[in-house]
């Protein structure tokens, strides 16, 4: 019979979860490999098989990241300290700003926690209820901080 650290360590290898883990350090280089400005406008969006993607917030980003391409795959590579990362293909979509995920969360007026505990009422179990009550208020902070972030007609 073989021995639990065995099957883990083959299992680790054959289902790709080193690559996986390792593939994850990039994420926590990121801003150090490519810098600040880099970092502000792309981000890292999937990793597997040697192939990055990173995500660009616009166009004109992503034809000068392309062809920074072999510049950046050579700094990430240097800051990982192992070659992981073969190829980066870019792709436009949003990138979240350190920024923004550092606000503090909107606050949620008493009126709508009550309106929400309202809506809620007919659960009868208690911690299932603020389970949901804990839910819904998430997502009406995530829903006012969207309509928070929309731009005016002046910023577009």
């Amino acid at each position: 019979m073989e021995a639990i650290g065995g099957i883990i360590g083959s299992l680790w290898k054959t289902k790709g979860w080193q690559e996986r883990l390792a593939g994850r350090r990039i994420w926590k280089v990121w801003e150090e490999a490519v810098g600040p400005e880099v970092a502000r406008r792309a981000q890292p969006a999937d990793f597997g098989r040697g192939r990055l993607t990173v995500r660009v917030t616009n166009s004109v980003w992503m034809q000068q990241l392309s062809l920074q391409a072999r510049y950046l795959k050579r700094s990430l590579n240097r800051a990982l300290g192992e070659e992981l990362v073969k190829e980066i293909t870019f792709r436009l979509g949003p990138v979240r700003s350190k920024t923004s995920e550092s606000r503090s969360p909107v606050v949620v007026p008493a009126e709508v926690k009550e309106a929400l505990a309202r809506e809620l009422a007919h659960i009868e179990d208690e911690d299932l209820r603020e389970a949901f009550l804990r839910l819904r208020i998430k997502a009406w902070q995530a829903k006012e901080a969207q309509r928070r972030k929309r731009p005016s007609a002046w910023e577009v």
